[in-house]
């Protein structure tokens, strides 16, 4: 994408630096559940196990609790109330995190 060197598409990095040069006062967020709970979130579970070299048990061992419906519920309405927030983000058990 022109002009989008170094930008992670997936965050809307672009996206809101588009929307913020046009003054449209849209926000991109971005949600990666990391959880084995959905699809995306196994995949990204996996994912992140490899890249610190552990297997899934234990990398999901370290997380800790799973991600309850509640915690999900909270951070999605801390999103969405939120107009400071944006770019992407991991939903984990403790809430919203940046994602890396």
């Amino acid at each position: 994408m022109p002009g989008g060197e170094g930008r992670d598409p997936v965050r809307g990095e672009l996206r809101a630096e588009e929307s913020e040069r046009a003054g449209l006062g849209t926000r991109f967020l971005s949600v990666l559940p990391l959880t084995p709970a959905t699809e995306l979130g196994a995949v990204a579970v996996a994912a992140y196990a490899a890249r610190a070299g552990l297997d899934v048990a234990a990398f999901r061992a370290q997380l800790g609790p799973e991600l309850t419906p509640e915690t999900a519920g909270k951070s999605f309405v801390e999103l969405a109330t939120n107009p400071e927030l944006a770019g992407g983000f991991m939903l984990t058990v403790g809430g919203l995190a940046p994602a890396p």
